[in-house]
């Protein structure tokens, strides 16, 4: 009895397990290996492309080299009341600065940890950033709600033949 022959197999039942696809089989072994390989590294590609090219100040725009960031980002959602700022790479300073359509004096525009220039009245900032922040008195009280663009004038202390113009655009609400 502990041998099966003649004895038949009913159709429905499980078949016995047999070795496996052929080793040299290339389409049931070889073929999805190879695709799954292929999209793994295609998505490590584009997944190191997106990291690289990622715009790590949040700006969402190309910015002049001269600029660190600018405030708010591009494109941001803020208060009508919102601070605009620039923060300026080493020896770079701002000379002008429009918000809005509107020029804000040079007085009313704060540096970080800076002091008054004597001869111009602007103020020259150790760190290269400058804020303006609207409010009652000042040149803007608050933006007007929609897009708000800045337009900044910058100059390289060292060479003060090299200006340059800077421009975002936010959305105050």
């Amino acid at each position: 009895m502990g041998d099966d022959v003649g004895v038949s197999r009913h159709p429905n039942s499980e078949p016995e397990p047999g070795p496996g696809p052929d080793p040299g089989d290339f389409r049931q072994v070889w073929l999805p290996r190879i695709l799954i390989s292929g999209g793994l590294v295609l998505a490590a590609f584009f997944g190191y492309i997106g990291v690289t090219s990622a715009d790590t100040a949040g700006t969402g725009a190309k910015l002049d080299p001269a600029v660190e960031s600018v405030f708010p980002l591009v494109g941001a959602l803020e208060p009508r009341q919102t601070p605009v700022g620039i923060d300026l790479i080493r020896n770079w300073e701002l000379i002008g600065l429009n918000a809005g359509g509107v020029e804000i004096p040079m007085d009313q525009i704060v540096p970080v940890a800076g002091k008054p220039d004597s001869g111009s009245g602007a103020t020259v900032t150790q760190l290269g950033r400058y804020f303006y922040e609207p409010g009652p008195g000042r040149a803007v009280e608050e933006f007007e709600t929609g897009e708000v663009c800045v337009i900044a004038r910058i100059r390289d202390q060292l060479d003060p033949t090299r200006t340059s113009v800077v421009n975002w655009c936010f959305t105050a609400a």
